[in-house]
């Protein structure tokens, strides 16, 4: 009776202990419940009867709860709009709960939620203090590191920085422009310059060196002591020059070459020249080497179909002679360079250049083929092209650069020191820039191989090339200097000075000058309009290059001029000041003309300082438009403050010359010269005297020529047998036999040819190219790439982890009224109470239910059945 005694105690203990538990229950429900009507007012959820008190009802069980208690909410809470947003579309473990506090919900994000790998180990359940502080060390560590490795990129990003990169790949074999120019541009030979009408003082630049004279005795520097310490410059020659003695050489002098061009005539030079009027223009149409075959004597090349070497020396291969201020008439083999002819078309746009989107020349013939009319044939141009690499395989010249016809005073004022012609390689794009030529020398074969080269770069920010100019720099810059020496220093044939335009695109429009017969002629530059014989020009042209080496003239086109890039960045020197850059890649109007660079067109006045006043650091307002004109303007402030530093306000002057984008350039790899070889020489010497002889019976000239025709059998006797006479013992065996006046032997051409023709070979040894591409060190997918490894490396994150803390960021930011100001019905903050009633719904509850049951509803059902499991033990006892 003891033992059932003692177990009817346990079993209603038991009991007391169930109830208690229910009614905790029912309590907390019911707390739950005001709560959610006090702060959801009407969109709280209605009361529920919980399944485990409804079941209990059913079962039987009522005597254990009161009558009419209600335990809990009756149906499901419909959410708010918000509510719906935020944890039914979105969700997720970062949104928080009602039960959280800061550190609570940070913790279980590091804890487990982020997938960063480091950060998270200071929160791992369990972990001690020393284990924190140690993994909170190496992640700040890393996380530093993170920020010294990525600051070097991050910089070069944002300077927009280019890294250069050289590629090879296969070329055209199209053979480049090739101009040829003499190193003296006109000939000394021309009678007008030995017009006794002609005073010898306007002669004397002009005039051969046999008809000079110098004086004999000592006009240089002389110091204190009276000795001589050298004499003047020899660009000074005119001062050392006996002018009485020089104008009896000039009048007697037989060597005189007939000139006249057209409307060019003697008597027009020397009425000129009497005048004290001669313009250069003028002067280079009647004694330069305006016609071809006067330099150009032999021109050979392969045909493009039949890859046999042909003559080119026809004008379908050449174009119309152009002048330079420097050389000259010029003569440009090739011209049609970069046009497709032969290729099919369906129209003229089918056949435009292939670099030069205003660049003219091409047609589309009525046969559906693309022509050229850019040649001095006017049509049916022909190409240029080496079938085959290799030496001798490309083109060769013959060229007669006549070292007696050397103006030798015009030439030492020019510096000129060397007789010779010029031959420069190019495309459409430099075809003027003969500073860049290769000389051929008289008497030498010069072979030069040549390669070829693209640069490609990109534009604004990364570096100042252009996309919408179509000359290089250099072309552009020399047009600049041309424009302002005219400008400054020319007057026309009235004395006004001369009206130049503005240089555009890089290109100077050109001026005309009336030929003698009242002809308009276009000049291909703007000093070719200016007087040869004003001792001044020569002088105002020097100051105004001076003027150029100071920064006076020509400014860079964008000068105190600085765009912002990524929005807010502008490119820095050294120095932290900004640096002026070429903004050209935009024509938004079409005309051809960028718009950075109209808006350099339109500034009036700008500062300007010298080299010598800037010192050691530029001037950031040097270009900075100013309207008070004059030295030391207000409007110009100098970078130290100070007044006396101020640059000067003048008008306008501004070379917008940016580098081409894409560009390619024929450069010299290796160039050669030795003497013409005994065998070459009399090879071209038959050749040349047959041609004058055959010219000389069909087309017999009244003036003076340099070749002579060939002498006769009898006559050529005549001329040995006094040359033997006249020889003494000791005469050189190899002497140069004086030529006779009315014709050449073959001695004669011989000597000729030795002295004043040069042979040149021009070849590609291959036609591969090189590439020289600039592009941006870091692109955005490189940065991205460089911050995802360094990331993954140092602090264990990826892109992933980012948008996870950004996630974290935004609910922190939406939670702070939650946090901090203790407002609970946040349309975020997720009900612990209803996420349980979820999953023991979805559990299907009872004994047994899922394992996310509340620890209080699974201890009172563990409790039930140990209860149960008492009774039916003390029944069996009782039995």
């Amino acid at each position: 009776g003891g033992g059932g005694s003692e177990g009817d105690h346990e079993a209603e203990q038991a009991l007391e202990d169930l109830k208690a538990r229910i009614d905790r229950l029912e309590e907390a429900a019911s707390t739950k419940l005001q709560l959610a009507k006090l702060f959801s007012h009407d969109d709280a959820p209605e009361p529920s009867k919980p399944k485990a008190a409804d079941d209990a009802g059913k079962g039987g069980g009522g005597d254990d709860a009161p009558e009419g208690e209600v335990l809990g909410p009756e149906e499901p809470a419909k959410p708010g709009c918000g509510t719906f947003v935020f944890q039914t579309l979105w969700g997720g473990p970062v949104l928080p709960k009602k039960s959280d506090t800061v550190s609570s919900w940070v913790e279980n994000f590091f804890g487990g939620v982020t997938t960063a790998h480091g950060i998270n180990r200071v929160f791992d359940e369990g972990s001690g203090p020393c284990r924190k502080v140690f993994w909170m060390c190496l992640f700040l560590t890393g996380l530093g590191i993170l920020g010294w490795s990525l600051t070097g990129t991050f910089q070069a990003f944002l300077d927009a920085e280019t890294a250069t990169s050289i590629t090879f790949r296969d070329g055209s074999n199209d053979l480049p422009m090739i101009s040829v120019c003499n190193r003296s541009p006109i000939r000394c030979g021309c009678e007008a310059f030995y017009d006794a009408a002609v005073p010898v003082a306007q002669a004397l630049p002009f005039l051969c060196a046999d008809a000079i004279a110098y004086k004999e005795t000592y006009s240089g520097n002389i110091d204190k002591n009276g000795d001589a310490t050298g004499y003047d410059t020899l660009e000074n020659a005119a001062d050392v020059i006996d002018l009485a003695k020089t104008d009896e050489l000039r009048l007697a002098y037989t060597k005189k070459l007939s000139c006249d061009n057209g409307e060019t005539t003697k008597a027009v030079v020397v009425q000129a020249s009497k005048d004290k009027k001669l313009a250069t223009q003028m002067l280079l149409d009647y004694a330069g080497f305006h016609q071809r075959k006067k330099i150009v004597r032999y021109c050979k090349t392969s045909d493009v179909t039949t890859g046999l070497g042909v003559t080119c020396m026809g004008d379908e291969f050449w174009s119309k002679p152009w002048f330079s201020d420097q050389y000259g008439a010029c003569h440009t083999f090739n011209p049609c360079h970069g046009i497709p002819i032969g290729d099919k078309c369906e129209s003229d746009a089918d056949c435009a250049h292939t670099t030069k989107t205003r660049g003219a020349g091409g047609k589309c013939n009525s046969e559906g083929r693309c022509a050229c009319d850019l040649c001095m044939a006017g049509g049916d141009c022909k190409p240029a092209r080496q079938l085959k690499a290799g030496a001798g395989k490309g083109v060769r010249f013959i060229l007669n650069v006549a070292v007696d016809q050397d103006a030798a005073v015009k030439s030492a004022v020019a510096s000129r020191w060397a007789s010779g012609a010029v031959v420069h390689m190019h495309t459409a794009h430099d075809a003027t820039a003969v500073a860049a030529a290769v000389g051929a020398s008289p008497g030498r074969a010069t072979d030069i191989i040549l390669g070829q080269e693209v640069t490609i770069k990109k534009p604004y920010p990364f570096g100042s090339c252009t996309t919408v100019n179509e000359v290089d720099p250099e072309v552009c810059e020399a047009a600049c200097l041309a424009r302002e020496q005219t400008r400054n220093c020319c007057t026309d044939s009235s004395g006004n000075p001369i009206e130049v335009p503005t240089v555009v695109a890089g290109v100077l429009a050109p001026i005309s000058l009336n030929s003698p017969g009242g002809t308009p002629v276009n000049l291909t530059s703007p000093t070719l309009a200016c007087n040869e014989l004003d001792p001044d020009v020569r002088k105002c042209f020097l100051r105004q290059t001076q003027k150029l080496a100071e920064g006076l003239i020509c400014l860079h086109g964008a000068a105190a001029q600085h765009d912002k890039y990524y929005i807010i960045m502008t490119k820095t020197n050294s120095d932290g000041t900004a640096k002026t850059m070429y903004h050209a890649a935009h024509d938004s109007d079409g005309n051809g003309v960028g718009d950075q660079e109209e808006k350099m067109n339109k500034i009036e006045n700008h500062c300007v300082w010298s080299a010598s006043d800037m010192g050691s650091k530029p001037e950031p307002n040097h270009g900075l438009p100013c309207k008070a004109l004059g030295d030391n303007s207000a409007d110009c402030p100098s970078r130290t403050g100070k007044d006396d530093r101020r640059g000067k306000c003048v008008a306008a002057s501004r070379a917008y010359c940016p580098d081409r984008c894409e560009a390619l350039k024929y450069i010299v790899k290796s160039s050669a010269r030795n003497p013409l070889s005994e065998g070459t020489i009399k090879l071209i010497a038959s050749e040349e005297l047959a041609t004058v002889t055959y010219e000389a019976a069909n087309s017999p000239s009244s003036g003076e020529r340099r070749w002579k025709p060939r002498c006769a059998a009898g006559a050529a006797a005549a001329a040995a047998a006094t040359t033997g006479n006249s020889s003494n013992a000791t005469a050189s065996a190899t002497a140069t036999p004086a030529p006779n006046p009315t014709c050449f032997t073959d001695k004669d051409a011989q000597a000729l040819v030795a002295e004043n023709y040069a042979l040149i070979n021009v070849d590609f040894d291959s036609f591969g190219e090189t590439v020289f591409e600039k592009d941006e060190a870091v692109d955005p997918v490189t940065l991205l790439g460089t911050i995802g490894g360094n990331l993954g490396m140092w602090v264990g994150m990826s892109i992933m982890t980012i948008t996870e803390w950004f996630e974290l960021l935004f609910f922190a930011i939406l939670s702070a009224p939650f946090f901090f100001l203790g407002k609970k019905n946040m349309a975020h903050v997720v009900n612990d109470d209803e996420e349980e009633a979820a999953a023991e719904e979805e559990g299907g509850g009872g004994p047994g239910g899922p394992e996310g049951d509340d620890e209080d509803v699974k201890r009172v059902l563990q409790r039930i059945k140990t209860v149960t499991d008492g009774k039916k033990k003390l029944d069996i006892k009782l039995d």
